[in-house]
């Protein structure tokens, strides 16, 4: 096998541009936490990296291939889509398990706000729809934005947090337990 520097240059880039999109930093972000690491890039420089036309030294690529999860290994072949699309799924597990745990908070925090609400009617009111037109127009319209390629897949993002959200609400708030 011959070696190809520009080939393995534009793999590199190719790796910190899906990594820095993977984590949703911006070419700044990650200048910023390089730089917090002792390694002192510009954001164009990173766009010149990810373009593959900025020379990259292993010390830097190692540090870049660090803050951004991947291994230099990756770089060095191409890489197998099957193997990048089940990094990401195990990647989506693990974002949802953690979105569940803290829907599953949120809901104990409803539930403590309408079980005060409940013993204290005279002072206090609690309103669970209002909490829910909250989370929609506020958290999720948030999150999500506009940062979907297309409108089926921002759709079906808003329908599996509003699913959670709505599992959260519907399997553990209950009055009679102020948890």
């Amino acid at each position: 096998m011959q070696f190809n520097e520009p080939a393995i240059e534009k793999r590199f880039g190719d790796e910190v541009l899906e990594g820095r999109r993977l984590q949703r930093v911006s070419q700044k972000q990650l200048a910023e936490i390089l730089r917090q690491r002792g390694l002192p890039l510009d954001a164009s420089a990173i766009s010149r990296i990810e373009k593959g036309t900025r020379v990259i030294r292993l010390s830097e690529a190692s540090v870049i291939a660090d803050v951004l999860g991947f291994s230099l290994a990756d770089v060095e072949h191409a890489r197998n889509p099957r193997d990048d699309f089940e990094r990401t799924e195990k990647a989506l597990d693990g974002s949802l398990d953690a979105l569940l745990k803290d829907a599953y908070e949120a809901a104990m925090h409803v539930n403590a706000l309408a079980y005060l609400a409940q013993r204290n009617q005279t002072v206090l009111t609690f309103d669970v729809e209002k909490v829910r037109q909250s989370w929609e127009t506020n958290f999720i319209a948030r999150s999500i934005g506009t940062r979907f390629e297309t409108a089926e897949l921002r759709d079906a993002t808003r329908a599996l947090l509003t699913a959670v959200a709505a599992m959260g609400v519907d399997d553990y708030i209950g009055v009679d337990d102020p948890r």
